[in-house]
């Protein structure tokens, strides 16, 4: 079983907020550093680390993952076309996707800079 599993079970018997978040936001960490190791078959663990990313909106985007060069060499590929690349980020993107989500701001800059090249025609 999942060590993070084990203390989100255990969180279970923690009602405040206040307390979780320095757990939650380990977590969520640890998620980002390891996500392979997360078993996210279960309910209770994607929607913790869903909160944890709302409780930390501000400054998680910024925080490391194993994974950041993997998807944004993905998404460059994707924003080229390559029919190979958007496969497999979709692949990725549902086994992760809190990771896709911290590359929101990248589809948002490829999608403007589209439209610009296409206004411009």
């Amino acid at each position: 079983m999942w060590v993070g599993g084990m203390i989100l079970q255990r969180l279970g018997l923690i009602n405040e907020p206040a307390s979780l978040n320095p757990v939650s936001s380990a977590s969520l960490r640890r998620y980002l550093l390891h996500p392979h190791w997360a078993n996210t078959g279960s309910a209770q663990v994607p929607n913790a680390l869903l909160k944890s990313a709302e409780d930390n909106a501000d400054s998680w985007y910024f925080w490391v993952s194993a994974m950041d060069d993997q998807f944004d060499d993905l998404i460059e590929a994707f924003s080229l076309g390559d029919a190979r690349a958007v496969e497999s980020f979709n692949d990725q993107s549902r086994k992760y996707p809190l990771l896709v989500l911290r590359k929101s701001h990248l589809f948002a800059e490829i999608l403007s800079a589209e439209r610009f090249y296409h206004s411009g025609r």
